[in-house]
C-alpha cells in the first residue's frame, strides 16, 4: 500500500512537473503563434507588394513587345558572333525573312550582300562593328531583300553589356533610306547635269542680282555668274564681269538696260526679243527672266550669221521675184494627198485663170491643160514619181478666146521621211514664141533633110549602078585573060591577076554595105506586126549553107511581136547570127532570147566565139571598124553599124557584154508602142 502511496506521490509529483511543464510549453507556444502570425502579416504585406511589382513589370514587358513588334522601324539583336538573336515583326515583313529564317543566322546570310554596288566588300565592315558597335553609332549602307531587291538602310548600333560591363552582344535599329538616297542621288545626278548644261550650252548665260534704288526701282545689275559661251560670244571674261556692276563691265548702256529689262525685273514677267548691240557689232536672241527675286537671268545666242543670211536671202528673193517678173515664170505646186494646188499671181496670168482665194482642185487647174496634152502631162508626173526623175514636158492650154498657147513645165517631187510622194513644186513659162520658131526650123530641117535624103537616094543609084557595073567589067576581064592567056603568064602575073579580082570582089562588097546602110532609113518599109519567131525560122533557112560548113546551131526562147519593119529585122537578127557564127571555132551555138520589160523588149544573142576586150565595145558599132584581120575573117565592117542604124530607126538601143575568150552576149531593145 505504502509502495502504492510512493508511487502515487511520485506519480503526483511528475504529474505537477508535466502541468507546470505544460503550462510553460503553453505560453510558449502563444508567444510563436504570435510571432508567427506577425511574420505571417509581414509576409502578406510583401507579397501584395511583389504581386504589385510583377503585375507593372509584365506590363510593362507588354509595353515594351508591343512597341518594338508594331514599330516602323527595323530593329535586330546580334550576339558577338553576328547571329541574330532577335528581329522584330516589322524587319521580318521588310526583309521578307520569317523568324525561323532568319534567327540564328548572319546578316551576311540573309540581310546584307556580299559586295554592294560600288563593289565594296562587306564582310570587314560586319566584323568591325561586331567589335566595337559603339563605333559605329550612326552607318548608312547597302542591304538586300530576301527578293534580291536592293535597299539603303540608315542604322543605330549600341552595344550589349552585361552585369560584368562585357559586350555580349549588340542591338541595331534600321530606317528604311532608300527614297532619300535615291532623291539625294537624283538631285545630284541634277545637278551634274545642269551644270555640263551650263558650261556646255550654245546659248551665253548671265545670272545678275538686282540693284534697286530708294524707290525699289531697279537701276543696275551685278554679275554673280557666266557660262563660257558667254565668254566666247561677247569677248569678256569671268574674272571681268562676275562681282562687277552691269554698268561697270559696259558703261554708257544704262537706256539698254533699264528700258529693255527693267520690266521684266519689276513684273517678273518673261521677254525674249532679237537685239543689236552695236558695241559688239553683233545681232542676239535674248530671253530676259526673274528665277528668283532679286535674280535677274539672261539667255541670248549670237545669231549674227543667221541674221546676215536672211537679209542676204531677202535680197536673193528680191532678186528672184524681179527675175520671175521679168520672165514671166510662174510657180505652182501640188499636195498630192488633197489633191489642192497653188498658183502664184505670174502661173494665173500664164494660165488665164482669175484670181481665186486659196487654192484650185485638181481638176479645176487641169481643166486649163488642153485636152490632147492632158494624159501627156499626168504621165510625165506619174514617170517621175516612178523613177525619182525630174519633171520637164510642154503642154499647151486650152483656146478659149485666142490660140492655145505652149507652156514649158519643170517640177520636183517633194517625199515625206519613208520615201512616199507628198508634193509637187514646179514652174511653168511660155514657150509660144519659141516654140512657133522652133516649128519653122524644124520645117526647114525637114525640107533640108528630104533634099539630103533625095541626094543620098540618088547617091545609092550611082552606086549601084554606075559603080558596080565598071567593077563586075574589070573583075570579069581579069578572070578572061587569066583564063586566056595562063599558059603565058608566069606565076607573078597570076597572082597579080588573083590580087585584082579579090580587090574588085571587096570593092562589091564594100559598095553593096554602104548601100545597105544608107538604104536602112531610105528604104525603110512601114512598121506592121512582126511575129520575131517568124524572123527567126527565115534567117535559119537563109544561113543553112553556113551552118552546114561549120556544123552550127541557132536556137531560142519564145519571142515576142513586134510592131517593126519587118525585112530590117531579118536584116538585123541574120547579121548578129553570121557573126556569132563567124567568130566561133567549130561547132558553135547562137542562141536567141526575149525578155518582157516595162515599155520594152530586151532581146539577147549569146554566142560562144572568141570574145571582145571591152575597149572595143564602142569602136565595133561603127562604120569600117574591123578588129580581125580581113584575110582571117571575111567581111566589110559594115554588119554591126547596120544593125546599130536598125536598131535605133526602131527607136532603141544596142550594146555588148563580153570577156576575151568567154563568148559574146548583144543586147538590142524594141519599144513595144
Amino acid at each position: 500500500m505504502r509502495q502504492l502511496l510512493r508511487e502515487n506521490e511520485k506519480l503526483g509529483s511528475r504529474l505537477a512537473e508535466a502541468e507546470k511543464a505544460l503550462t510553460a510549453i503553453r505560453n510558449g507556444q502563444a508567444e510563436s503563434i504570435a510571432r508567427l502570425t506577425k511574420e505571417g502579416q509581414r509576409l502578406k504585406a510583401t507579397t501584395r507588394k511583389y504581386r504589385l511589382l510583377y503585375s507593372r513589370m509584365h506590363e510593362s514587358e507588354r509595353k515594351y513587345k508591343e512597341l518594338v513588334d508594331n514599330s516602323r522601324s527595323i530593329i535586330l539583336r546580334q550576339d558577338t558572333s553576328g547571329r541574330f538573336t532577335f528581329v522584330n515583326e516589322y524587319a521580318q515583313s521588310f526583309f521578307g525573312f520569317t523568324e525561323e529564317e532568319i534567327i540564328g543566322k548572319t546578316a551576311l546570310e540573309t540581310i546584307v550582300p556580299e559586295y554592294d554596288s560600288s563593289g565594296t566588300r562587306m564582310v570587314e565592315l560586319l566584323e568591325n562593328i561586331y567589335e566595337d558597335p559603339d563605333k559605329f553609332t550612326i552607318n548608312i549602307n547597302e542591304n538586300v531583300k530576301k527578293n534580291g531587291e536592293r535597299i539603303r538602310v540608315e542604322w543605330y548600333n549600341k552595344a550589349i553589356l552585361d552585369h560584368e560591363g562585357k559586350t555580349t552582344g549588340h542591338i541595331a535599329i534600321g530606317f528604311d533610306v532608300t527614297d532619300r538616297h535615291n532623291a539625294e542621288k537624283s538631285l545630284r545626278e541634277s545637278e551634274e547635269k545642269f551644270r555640263l548644261l551650263f558650261e556646255r550650252m550654245g546659248e551665253a548665260f548671265a545670272l545678275h542680282e538686282i540693284i534697286v534704288d530708294e524707290k525699289g526701282i531697279p537701276c543696275d545689275y551685278r554679275f554673280l555668274s557666266v557660262n563660257p559661251s558667254f565668254e566666247k560670244q561677247t569677248g569678256l571674261k569671268a574674272e571681268e564681269t562676275v562681282g562687277k556692276r552691269v554698268l561697270e563691265v559696259l558703261p554708257g548702256t544704262e537706256k539698254y538696260w533699264i528700258e529693255q529689262y527693267g520690266s521684266v525685273a519689276l513684273s517678273g514677267i518673261p521677254r525674249e526679243f532679237e537685239n543689236f548691240s552695236s558695241e559688239l557689232n553683233r545681232y542676239f536672241k535674248v530671253s530676259a527672266f526673274c528665277p528668283v527675286i532679286g535674280r535677274f537671268a539672261v539667255i541670248f545666242e549670237d545669231i549674227t550669221n543667221r541674221r546676215l543670211a536672211e537679209i542676204q536671202l531677202r535680197k536673193s528673193s528680191e532678186k528672184l521675184e524681179i527675175a520671175l517678173d521679168c520672165g514671166h515664170i510662174g510657180i505652182w505646186e501640188k499636195n498630192l494627198k488633197s489633191g489642192e494646188v497653188s498658183l502664184d499671181e505670174r502661173m494665173e496670168r500664164i494660165l488665164g485663170i482669175k484670181s481665186v482665194p486659196g487654192s484650185l482642185g485638181n481638176t479645176v487647174f487641169e481643166e486649163h491643160i488642153h485636152e490632147e496634152d492632158l494624159p501627156h502631162f499626168r504621165k510625165a508626173i506619174d514617170r517621175s514619181m516612178e523613177t525619182g526623175s525630174l519633171v520637164d514636158t510642154i503642154f499647151r492650154t486650152r483656146p478659149e478666146t485666142e490660140d492655145s498657147r505652149y507652156i514649158s513645165t519643170r517640177a520636183v517631187i517633194g517625199r515625206d521621211e519613208n520615201g512616199d510622194p507628198v508634193s509637187i513644186t514646179g514652174v511653168c513659162f511660155d514657150v509660144t514664141a519659141v516654140k512657133k520658131g522652133a516649128e519653122k526650123a524644124i520645117i526647114r530641117l525637114n525640107e533640108e533633110l528630104l533634099r539630103s535624103n533625095k541626094e543620098l537616094e540618088s547617091f545609092a543609084y550611082v552606086a549601084s549602078h554606075d559603080l558596080q557595073e565598071p567593077l563586075r567589067m574589070v573583075s570579069s576581064f581579069t578572070q578572061m585573060l587569066e583564063k586566056r592567056y595562063a599558059d603565058q603568064l608566069d606565076q607573078d602575073a597570076k597572082e597579080y591577076i588573083r590580087f585584082a579580082v579579090d580587090g574588085a570582089k571587096r570593092m562589091y562588097e564594100l559598095i553593096n554595105g554602104l548601100l545597105s546602110y544608107s538604104r536602112v532609113q531610105t528604104k525603110g518599109k512601114q512598121f506592121v506586126s512582126v511575129d520575131m519567131n517568124g524572123v527567126f525560122d527565115i534567117v535559119n533557112r537563109n544561113l543553112t549553107l553556113m551552118i552546114s560548113e561549120k556544123n552550127a546551131a541557132l536556137t531560142k526562147k519564145d519571142l515576142p511581136v513586134l510592131y517593126a519593119d519587118e525585112s530590117q529585122m531579118i536584116q538585123l537578127i541574120q547579121n548578129l547570127a553570121e557573126n556569132g557564127i563567124k567568130f566561133s571555132p567549130d561547132s558553135p551555138r547562137v542562141h536567141f532570147s526575149a525578155y518582157d520589160e516595162a515599155d520594152h523588149y530586151l532581146f539577147s544573142v549569146r554566142d560562144e566565139g572568141m570574145g571582145i576586150d571591152p575597149q572595143y565595145f564602142e569602136r565595133i558599132f561603127k562604120i569600117f571598124q574591123r578588129l580581125m584581120p580581113k584575110e582571117e575573117y571575111g567581111g566589110t565592117g559594115i554588119g554591126l553599124a547596120v544593125c546599130r542604124r536598125i536598131v535605133e530607126r526602131h527607136r532603141g538601143k544596142i550594146w555588148v557584154e563580153s570577156e576575151p575568150g568567154k563568148g559574146s552576149t548583144f543586147f538590142f531593145t524594141i519599144p513595144k508602142e
